[in-house]
């Protein structure tokens, strides 16, 4: 067993864009470095099980996506949480659910916004700065360049319409918005009645997701994010009575011990 699988939770602290170090070339006037491949880092909290699941999801609500709402940037301006940040757009896909039970925390509304994200545009600036191997700058830049470019989430699933599903949430209230409170944050209950947990996380065996987004009309980066690894899934092919069971179990359990 790794030592990632020894700790229940993982948080990946790192958010930054980073070029990869095989990536990049030395091409033109000025030796500027152009970026071929970019390594980002996504920070969230990862759950090895049910009940760490359960502990940090402040909202537990079965019930079904009844429609897609919008879009929205979910990146928010620092100084008034109500509107969007002016300088970052990161997309979410807002969904209509409808609530027919709450198992952990109250219920707002029968009827609340799911935000799910769905992709985020980075910026890099190129230049023929130089650094050296302990990351100290040892040539200013004489020429700059920035770049943008839009790198959708790896982890987003398309929540299926009217099928039933266990989420784990938290929210925003003055945005009247919920969201994700960790990954995986779904579980999706089958017709037969058993269920099946919702991560592309899930025995991933390759160290990064990938994906080649496209700059302008001739150029091309590799983007590689780095999800902190696979998880196991001891979830599936339990019946959905006995996942309610259990997180009922876990919440009543947690509640007496506090």
């Amino acid at each position: 067993m790794n030592a990632r699988k020894r700790i229940i939770a993982l948080t990946i602290a790192l958010a930054g864009l980073l070029p990869l170090a095989a990536g990049g070339c030395m091409t033109g006037a000025g030796s500027v470095e152009k970026i071929e491949d970019m390594h980002i880092y996504l920070d969230m909290d990862i759950a090895m099980d049910l009940s760490l699941m359960t502990d940090i999801a402040k909202y537990i609500y079965v019930g079904k996506y009844t429609g897609f709402d919008s879009t929205w940037n979910s990146a928010r301006n620092p100084n008034n949480i109500l509107e969007e940040d002016p300088e970052t757009y990161r997309e979410s896909r807002l969904y209509r659910f409808h609530v027919t039970e709450v198992l952990k925390g109250e219920q707002i509304g029968d009827e609340i916004l799911i935000a799910i994200r769905y992709s985020q545009q980075r910026k890099i600036t190129e230049s023929d700065a130089k650094w050296d191997r302990q990351g100290k700058l040892t040539k200013e830049a004489t020429y700059e360049n920035e770049i943008s470019f839009v790198v959708h989430d790896p982890l987003y699933i398309e929540p299926e319409l009217n099928a039933e599903y266990i989420l784990f949430l938290d929210e925003n209230r003055a945005l009247g918005v919920y969201y994700w409170a960790l990954e995986p944050f779904s579980i999706k209950v089958m017709p037969e009645g058993d269920v099946a947990l919702q991560s592309k996380l899930i025995n991933m065996t390759d160290e990064y997701f990938a994906e080649t987004v496209r700059i302008g009309e001739n150029r091309e980066i590799d983007v590689y994010t780095d999800a902190g690894g696979g998880i196991e899934d001891t979830i599936s092919g339990q019946t959905f009575d006995s996942i309610k069971a259990q997180i009922l179990g876990h919440v009543i359990n947690s509640q007496t011990l506090s």
